[in-house]
């Protein structure tokens, strides 16, 4: 069998971001921007392009004035990234040497049964199904998705309206774990990044709460939190089933988070498309770790969760 050096834990395929604007969500904007945006050229010139170039430098705190502005305009120019598909995927993915990557679903944006056959033509893509309260029980919903070949759980909080510490986020993080899944949820910013604004930015704490409801699931808190990484490390340090990816980190945090947690429990993930798995990995090798963690974090840790060791 082939070695497996990386494994992206964090991609996604088919974004349809254009429905925001046309959901029938109450809690989305009712003027939010249309695909067309005259101004998105702009903000992907003066903000994301330079945010690129800097490896994903934040100059902003989770307490900061400047945090819902910037939301604001990031809702913008993340409806502009160019989707993926399938194949779109594993190219980049042959380009950066990726063996593996996790793709998580996004009702109604990445639709479930989608996902799941993105991931039957192409067995190198891994799919982790996401339940939608409006359907039914989390616990009936995620043992169907184990039975057609799920290979763990997502929950974004931000995009289903729903607290890390919401009853159906636990019952959801119980199931995952009785069947033996690892659950990845969202962490950090509010709804304003997707048009939302009755979604606010959840407490820190409820992660905590969560992580401690389901004990015996492997839960994995993407992006460490994003530019809340410094709250999100201090919550779920102390919880032995808690991970992080790393995916839209700069250098800098990435090494506070490994200090915080141990390499053992750090995932390599981009983001991708909306991130760069280039980017993020040329940020992941100007740490200059030691070959065990380097190995650990870019694929054994990764393994040992997907059961694949």
């Amino acid at each position: 069998m082939k070695k497996i050096n990386l494994i992206d834990f964090h991609a996604h395929l088919h974004l349809h971001l254009d429905v925001i604007g046309k959901s029938s969500d109450a809690c989305i904007k009712e003027n939010c921007r249309a695909m067309i945006d005259p101004l998105r050229p702009f903000f992907l010139r003066v903000m994301w392009a330079p945010y690129e170039k800097l490896g994903y430098r934040y100059f902003i705190r989770g307490n900061s004035p400047l945090v819902k502005p910037m939301e604001r305009i990031l809702a913008r120019v993340l409806r502009g990234v160019p989707s993926q598909n399938e194949n779109s995927l594993v190219a980049e993915m042959d380009r950066q040497k990726i063996d593996y990557s996790v793709v998580l679903a996004l009702p109604p944006f990445a639709p479930n049964n989608q996902i799941l056959e993105c991931c039957r033509k192409q067995p190198r893509l891994i799919p982790f199904l996401m339940p939608e309260r409006n359907v039914g029980a989390a616990a009936r919903q995620i043992s169907d998705f184990a039975g057609k070949g799920a290979k763990g759980i997502k929950l974004h909080p931000l995009l289903q309206s729903l607290a890390p510490d919401d009853e159906f986020c636990i019952e959801s993080a119980q199931a995952a774990g009785s069947h033996g899944l690892p659950l990845v949820i969202h962490a950090g910013g509010s709804g304003l990044l997707f048009g939302k604004t009755c979604v606010p930015e959840f407490n820190v704490s409820a992660f905590g709460r969560l992580l401690a409801a389901a004990p015996q699931t492997r839960i994995v808190i993407a992006h460490s939190g994003l530019w809340e990484y410094s709250e999100i490390i201090e919550v779920v340090r102390r919880y032995k089933n808690a991970w992080l990816d790393i995916s839209f980190q700069h250098t800098e945090v990435m090494a506070k988070v490994i200090d915080a947690v141990g390499y053992q429990r750090v995932l390599f993930g981009s983001d991708s498309p909306i991130g760069k798995q280039e980017i993020i990995l040329k940020n992941f090798r100007a740490l200059n770790l030691h070959e065990t963690e380097s190995r650990a974090i870019l694929a054994e840790n990764a393994l040992k969760l997907l059961n694949m060791d």
